[in-house]
């Protein structure tokens, strides 16, 4: 059917049901015309094909070891696979492949079974073609994902077995979180530690801030009952209140906790009581949307900005912390929607003029915490004349990711960074890079400076970004502004990055603490929040 093009100036909601029409019932004829094929090629063909004679790249398996710095991160991703019926094993005792030994424990997904292509497709790495219609015309790049690979979106070591080997296997049937136990009660000066590591941690802090219970984060590395700790360990008093709400989170999550009989002596912070947060979207902004489902999902107690919040007098009575989600400009702020165009429906993203930016601004200067994602640093570095530039050439032929994994060197020891790894690729998706202009901001997290930059997808340009800043903390007046260059919350999907933007989110407006009153657990803030005076 030829379909002829759309030639009208003005598209409308009318139109978009139409569009979405027209392709549901010509989806529904071609069923219909070709239903016994469509059944014949995808339910049975294909994954006969890949049943006898795995995939055409010649992987064997994929194994996941059973030992992994975030186990919560290695269900998620074994879930995903079992959703879309991948066949899971595990192994019942140790084996050897590609020369490693493997523990017990480990997970096998073999490349020889229905949903072998699959599996393939979001375990491995890629390489993305380099394809132009021409000589001089730009490369050709999918809409915005060069790359699906879930264990370095997520942070699970995997390998790609293509020697085949022999281990005792069990099917899988169930996956499930890992089955945590809470310790016993350590005493009244005794501690529970929550290792940072695991993005699912968030889930647990949430839960903490929700039943207002004091929570503590070690600035250093610790070693308590003969284990060692890293920077960032959270340090939780051990009340039958906090027992009760961490047996509850962690087992959701499947993260262990540990109780020691005297909290650690080591400086650091204590997190404001239910950290006030709040998310800065403007009209129709996509990774916005993203944020909410995300802060949702992880229990964080936020709301949306609204230009109705710079009425009420300074933005400090209202967060701790502002969140400007990827694509927020100047005059989507400013500006905003017109009150003569739209009525109060739409009435939160009315523009907050020049009076509300000044706002913004103070409100970081009181002490407030602003966090920039993706393309609003370059509105954060506007509203406070940071000492950054962009390092990527404008020419959009010379710099070119298409949506890739890169790789991202970290400083666990800064507190924007606790508990990642040294080392991890991020999510570049058409945002930019930075260089500091000076040494007043902090670098967080940079690309490699040499050696290889990409990790999968696609990259063109890779000289333009070496080196250069992702993520960087700066202090303004009391408070502190964090921006991250990449979009590390892009569609909810690289999750190994998701710690860089919860511990800033609870970090600004944390109380720091002598290491003497963190082992005496003794509160800086009162119940509702406010700082303790002595």
């Amino acid at each position: 059917t030829l379909i002829e093009p759309y030639r009208s100036n003005v598209w409308t909601l009318a139109d978009i049901v139409d569009y979405a029409k027209i392709a549901t019932y010509a989806g529904m004829e071609y069923t219909a015309d070709n239903g016994e094929k469509l059944l014949y090629d995808n339910l049975f063909a294909v994954p006969h094909e890949y049943l006898t004679q795995g995939v055409p790249s010649g992987t064997f398996a994929f194994v996941v070891d059973a030992r992994q710095r975030d186990p919560y991160a290695t269900f998620e991703m074994l879930q995903r696979l079992e959703w879309t019926e991948v066949e899971i094993d595990r192994a019942t005792s140790p084996f050897v492949a590609d020369g490693k030994r493997y523990d017990a424990g480990s997970y096998v997904i073999k490349m020889r079974q229905p949903r072998g292509n699959w599996a393939h497709q979001v375990l491995g790495t890629d390489r993305y073609p380099e394809v132009r219609d021409c000589a001089d015309c730009p490369v050709l790049l999918p809409y915005a994902e060069a790359t699906t690979s879930l264990p370095l979106q997520l942070g699970v070591d995997v390998a790609e077995i293509r020697t085949p080997f022999e281990a005792r296997l069990e099917r899988v049937t169930s996956v499930e979180p890992p089955r945590v136990t809470m310790p016993p009660a350590p005493g009244a000066k005794g501690a529970y530690l929550v290792r940072p590591e695991s993005y699912g941690t968030i889930q647990i802090v949430s839960a903490l801030q929700d039943a207002n219970i004091p929570t503590f984060r070690g600035a250093k590395a610790f070693r308590a009952q003969g284990v060692d700790y890293p920077a960032g360990t959270y340090i939780v008093p051990a009340t039958p209140q906090a027992r009760h709400v961490l047996a509850t989170a962690s087992a959701k999550v499947g993260l262990p906790v540990t109780a020691v009989p005297r909290a650690p002596k080591v400086a650091g912070v204590q997190l404001k009581p239910q950290t006030r947060v709040g998310l800065m979207r403007g009209i129709g902004n996509m990774p916005g949307g993203w944020d909410m489902w995300q802060f949702d999902q992880y229990g964080i107690n936020y709301d949306v900005v609204s230009a109705q919040d710079f009425q009420r007098g300074s933005l400090r009575e209202l967060y701790d912390t502002i969140v400007i989600s990827s694509g927020v400009s100047r005059d989507d702020i400013v500006e905003g929607l017109d009150p003569t165009q739209y009525d109060e429906a739409y009435a939160w993203a009315y523009g907050v003029g020049e009076k509300g930016w000044r706002k913004l601004r103070q409100f970081v200067r009181d002490g407030g915490t602003l966090l920039a994602i993706g393309d609003s640093v370059e509105t954060a570095q506007q509203l406070f004349d940071l000492p950054m530039k962009p390092a990527l050439p404008e020419d959009d032929d010379e710099f070119v990711t298409g949506g890739s994994l890169l790789h991202q060197e970290f400083d666990p020891n800064h507190p924007v960074a606790w508990g990642m790894p040294e080392s991890w690729p991020v999510w570049l998706y058409d945002t930019q890079a930075w260089e500091l202009t000076d040494d007043s901001g902090q670098v967080v997290s940079h690309y490699p400076a040499e050696g290889e930059v990409l990790a999968s997808g696609y990259l063109r340009g890779a000289e333009h970004i070496r080196g250069a800043t992702n993520v960087a903390s700066f202090t303004v007046g009391k408070g502190e502004v964090v921006t991250y260059g990449s979009e590390i919350t892009f569609r909810s999907l690289p999750r190994s990055q998701f710690n860089l933007l919860y511990n800033a989110i609870y970090h600004g407006p944390a109380a720091e603490v002598a290491a003497a009153a963190v082992q005496q657990l003794r509160p800086q803030f009162t119940p509702d929040g406010a700082p303790v005076r002595r």
